[in-house]
């Protein structure tokens, strides 16, 4: 099976924190999810709870492509602060 799809690239914004010929960048949001725990009641419904409740962002990533690579799995890797979108402190996937 086969998944074709347009190709997408930085935007121009994104791609003046990048060196040149960097890849797609992306930010990676790791979620948490609370609705199949037994006894929780949210999601919605008879509670007037929101839609989305019981699932939290618990951190985020932007994986900044590194120069010549194809994708962002060679990248360096910043933390976002989730209150204010600030990039934080970063490391190397780099071997």
């Amino acid at each position: 099976d086969w998944i074709i799809q347009r190709c997408i690239e930085n935007s121009a914004e994104v791609n003046a924190l990048l060196p040149p010929s960097a890849p797609l960048s992306t930010l990676r949001l790791v979620t948490l999810s609370r609705l199949s725990l037994p006894g929780f009641v949210g999601g919605g419904g008879a509670s007037g709870e929101e839609p989305r409740a019981g699932i939290e962002v618990v951190t985020c990533v932007w994986r900044a492509g590194r120069e010549g690579a194809k994708t962002d799995h060679e990248s360096a890797m910043f933390d976002v602060d989730l209150q204010t979108g600030t990039l934080r402190c970063g490391s190397s996937n780099a071997n």
